[in-house]
């Protein structure tokens, strides 16, 4: 309490001797004492009688304080500049601190620009590597697409080749187990062939064992005779004309009705028989 009484005093004391406060007290109790002289009664003084008179009065005007106009005026002055001088510091105080308030937004919009600069780049960096690693992981995707295209088309073409292969030699098979039952067929009607020839050959008297003659016929499918040609003749034509004649009386055929038609086709329409005198063979 005592200390806070004391910062006020100071404070009152420095108030006082600032400006025209100073003066004013002064002034103020230099006219208080003067004032209580007049009303107080001096001890052991004698009453005072005062008989009245005529008096003429004149009121004079009082002197003017020159002295302390001058100073008052110097002090104003001074109280003026001072506080031209407290404003002019605190309007510097004001716009240092306006500059400063500027300096301090622009800084703030500078790093706020430059962050949001920075959080554009980071985001587009970003997102260019999310579309590499996107567009990667797609070249991946089409690439492994492209693999296991590739392998089905390289197992479908294995299983193409192998089902081909298969059904070749399946054909071949079947083609080798037709081809054995056609040698079966075809033998035993060649033979019968054979034999209905030889029963009407007659051999001539001038036949001899070099002596070989090859004859082309044609059949049809119910055995008859439809032509015939000498291929390959023995140099004698008694021996080549016993041969025509024997294939003219064998014919027709009827056997060959009850051939297979497929048979007929490949083996039978055009048959070759080759005639020597030891023996008759197709």
């Amino acid at each position: 309490m005592k200390s806070d009484m004391t910062t006020r005093f100071k404070q009152f004391s420095s108030r006082l001797f600032r400006g025209y406060g100073f003066p004013v007290v002064a002034s103020l109790f230099i006219h208080g004492v003067m004032f209580g002289l007049m009303i107080v009664k001096w001890p052991g003084s004698p009453p005072l009688t005062v008989s009245p008179a005529s008096i003429k009065a004149t009121v004079v005007p009082p002197s003017k304080p020159v002295v302390r106009e001058v100073e008052d005026k110097a002090a104003i002055e001074q109280a003026r500049k001072a506080e031209q001088e407290k404003q002019k510091a605190e309007q510097e105080k004001a716009q240092r601190q306006q500059e400063q308030q500027r300096k301090a937004r622009e800084e703030a919009e500078r790093q706020k620009q430059i962050a949001l600069k920075k959080k554009q780049e980071a985001e587009a960096k970003k997102a260019a590597e999310d579309a590499r690693r996107k567009e990667q992981e797609r070249q991946q995707a089409l690439a492994k697409e492209r693999q296991a295209q590739q392998k089905r088309e390289q197992d479908a073409l294995k299983k193409k080749l192998a089902d081909e292969q298969a059904a070749r030699e399946q054909k071949a098979l079947a083609e080798a187990e037709q081809a054995a039952e056609d040698a079966v067929e075809v033998s035993q009607y060649s033979r019968r062939l054979t034999e209905l020839v030889s029963q009407t050959w007659n051999r001539p008297l001038s036949a001899r064992n070099s002596m070989v003659t090859e004859i082309e016929i044609r059949l049809s499918p119910f055995g008859q005779l439809q032509g015939y040609k000498i291929i390959k003749g023995s140099g004698n034509d008694a021996f080549d004309r016993s041969v025509v004649q024997a294939i003219k009386l064998a014919a027709p055929f009827v056997e060959l009705k009850s051939m297979d038609r497929r048979i007929f086709d490949r083996y039978f329409r055009r048959v070759t028989i080759r005639f020597s005198p030891e023996d008759l063979v197709r």
